[in-house]
């Protein structure tokens, strides 16, 4: 929450240790990850369909936050997983309705993760927001909640 980022040539650990992670969950039974998993009582890999990348990373300081992940972060990771896991759904942590600015160019194989924060009120109107929202990617509304109990 500092703002620091991480540079693009000190990213890779990160990404290694979510494919082992993902391995782990939904790896064959030979492999690294996934004996440690048959060992552990769960030989059948688990059927994992989606896989989120980030979790509201402009909180790192916009723009810069933003930036980073849209730039190389997030690219970095879609790449890796979508070649080691074609068939699991990646989903990022934006929305084409976040405000920033080229929200709509994400790619159309990942799904957008959208959460909000708000009154009552504020949370129903986005929910009816997405029925009307038309976008080249999806959006999946994985969280909500709200900041108060007050009815607006």
């Amino acid at each position: 929450m500092d703002g620091n980022v991480t540079q693009p040539e000190d990213l890779q650990p990160y990404i290694d240790d979510a494919l082992n992670e993902l391995e782990f969950i939904a790896g064959p039974a030979d492999s690294p990850w996934g004996s440690r998993r048959a060992e552990l009582g769960h030989p059948e890999p688990f059927n994992l369909e989606y896989v989120e990348v980030g979790n509201e990373d402009w909180v790192a300081g916009y723009p810069t936050g933003y930036d980073t992940y849209r730039e190389y972060r997030f690219p970095r990771f879609n790449e890796a997983i979508k070649a080691a896991y074609p068939d699991i759904t990646v989903l990022y942590s934006g929305a084409t309705t976040d405000g920033y600015p080229d929200t709509h160019r994400w790619p159309s194989d990942v799904v957008g993760d959208y959460v909000s924060s708000h009154r009552n009120a504020w949370l129903h109107h986005k929910a009816n927001l997405f029925h009307s929202t038309r976008t080249a990617s999806q959006m999946l509304w994985s969280e909500s909640s709200t900041a108060s109990t007050t009815r607006h």
